[in-house]
């Protein structure tokens, strides 16, 4: 679906990482972040599901996130991020589909040493809660949802440009404890009734990477 998608959209897609790459490379520097400054900005990945979760598709994450610097390398950044992955599911041997969100709360802190290089490195790492729900497309499925803890830890280049404005490229890790199961074929019994059978999610891990822009309002 994601490959069909960008295929459709691929003279727009080249257009902006053409655009994106121009800003990122050939800005003008700008002045660094300050104590008390703060910024807000949105930000989108492309997530890769490991370990438990493997079998999941690639999905993409859309999300939003709030800096304050505490020093001029360190600020403590609030984020909210969501990211769709599709399951495979089996229903008498016919593919179909069913979707699991997460919806991550996300509280972390962010160090940028000051070091005198076009582009800006970056440590980051933090907790957070995450709220997931599945969503099967066969009607007789029940939805169902859970919260777990939610930890993350990532490293990405910055630059500035505009005056307030930052253009960023990251990569992330992230991992949710989790005790449920998640529906992998389904069969009809002769009576009508159904058997469902699971796999166990225990650790839910993924990585991505993505962009970051923020504004810095103050």
């Amino acid at each position: 679906m994601i490959a069909r998608l960008f295929k459709s959209h691929r003279p727009a897609a080249a257009l902006g990482l053409g655009c994106f790459l121009l800003l990122f490379f050939f800005s003008p520097p700008a002045f660094g972040s300050s104590k008390g400054a703060m910024e807000i900005g949105l930000s989108s990945h492309y997530a890769w599901p490991q370990q438990d979760v493997a079998d999941l598709s690639p999905g993409l994450d859309y999300g939003a996130v709030f800096h304050y610097w505490l020093t001029r390398t360190t600020s403590v950044l609030v984020g909210l991020e969501t990211v769709t992955f599709e399951c495979p599911l089996k229903v008498d041997g016919r593919s179909k589909r069913l979707l699991f969100q997460a919806v991550m709360l996300e509280l972390g802190v962010r160090y940028r040493p000051e070091v005198d290089f076009i582009f800006k490195p970056y440590l980051e790492a933090g907790v957070g809660y995450q709220f997931w729900s599945t969503d099967p497309s066969p009607s007789f499925l029940d939805s169902r949802s859970g919260n777990s803890l939610a930890y993350f830890a990532g490293l990405g280049l910055e630059r500035e440009f505009a005056g307030r404005f930052t253009w960023g490229l990251n990569l992330r890790y992230h991992y949710f404890p989790m005790r449920e199961n998640l529906e992998r074929e389904v069969f009809t019994n002769p009576d009508g009734s159904y058997l469902v059978e699971k796999d166990a999610i225990r650790e839910v891990v993924f990585v991505s990477a993505g962009f970051e822009l923020t504004w810095r309002f103050r």
